[in-house]
């Protein structure tokens, strides 16, 4: 049986994404927070967020940066897990390799001209440097 790094997350994105170039490649950053409801021993019901740190590349990072999204849309996203370490320091990130936008948020407008909602899964995807 083969393995495979691969990780869904859906959550509410906590502000908009954060745009800049470094080089010539685009890269978005942004967060997103993923909720978890369950009843502890007592039977009391309970919440936990955990809030998910993610980067997008080129020509996804563009796309999403055409976007007009705003704090609260939810996103589906996906993409693989990432593991570094430097100077005896494990690092974490998650490389976004896709996403969908299942609702926009009570404030945002779609972008009528951009059909960016998903991203293209066809092929290997165009990731960047720098993780």
């Amino acid at each position: 049986m083969s393995s495979t790094n691969s990780c869904h997350f859906i959550g509410r994105l906590g502000q908009p994404p954060v745009k800049r170039m470094v080089g010539e490649k685009h890269l978005i950053k942004f967060s997103i927070a993923t909720n978890r409801k369950y009843k502890d021993g007592n039977g009391e019901k309970k919440e936990e967020t955990t809030w998910v740190n993610l980067e997008a590349w080129r020509g996804l990072a563009q796309g999403m940066g055409s976007l007009d999204l705003q704090k609260g849309a939810l996103l589906a996203v996906h993409g693989e897990y990432q593991q570094t370490q430097k100077d005896g320091v494990y690092y974490h990130s998650f490389r976004m390799t896709s996403f969908e936008v299942l609702d926009w948020g009570p404030n945002a407008k779609k972008n009528e001209g951009n059909d960016w909602t998903k991203a293209p899964s066809s092929g290997e995807p165009d990731l960047g440097q720098g993780w």
